[in-house]
């Protein structure tokens, strides 16, 4: 591995991108920048998020017919009414980094909307990086 100096990016869950390497799923993979041939960030809607979220509501409407007391079938119903506009309104994604290398092997890097802001910048910094490399084999 290359000087500390020369990383270029680091996340403890997506991995390491020095000058010319990429080292994923914590070190297990070494990838050479100048054979990436392309690299793509994909976000797609997860719709298991919402359908459980619906299915949750579903649930507790169906408890105001059990013989409570008002205060908790009011608390109840607002509970299932928060949960189906969540269901509703919210959105949920995963995104997904794909590394093809020039000898077709393909890389995946994976995650939910938690980790949106890390791996976006995880992505831009191995495009620019790529980009460069690609300019420079050209000239």
């Amino acid at each position: 591995m290359e000087h500390i100096s020369s990383i270029l990016g680091y996340n403890k869950k997506f991995g390491i991108i020095t000058s010319n390497q990429l080292l994923i799923n914590n070190g297990k993979t070494n990838i050479n920048i100048k054979y990436i041939n392309k690299i793509k960030l994909i976000k797609y809607r997860m719709y298991y998020g919402n359908l459980l979220l619906l299915l949750l509501s579903m649930c507790f409407l169906s408890t105001l017919f059990l013989n409570l007391n008002y205060y908790n079938k009011v608390l109840i119903g607002v509970i299932a009414f928060v949960l189906f506009i969540a269901s509703t309104i919210h959105e949920f994604y995963c995104y997904k980094i794909i590394i093809k290398l020039n000898n077709n092997e393909v890389h995946t890097i994976n995650t939910t909307q938690i980790h949106k802001k890390c791996i976006k910048k995880f992505y831009y910094i191995i495009s620019d990086k790529v980009k460069e490399n690609k300019k420079a084999n050209i000239n």
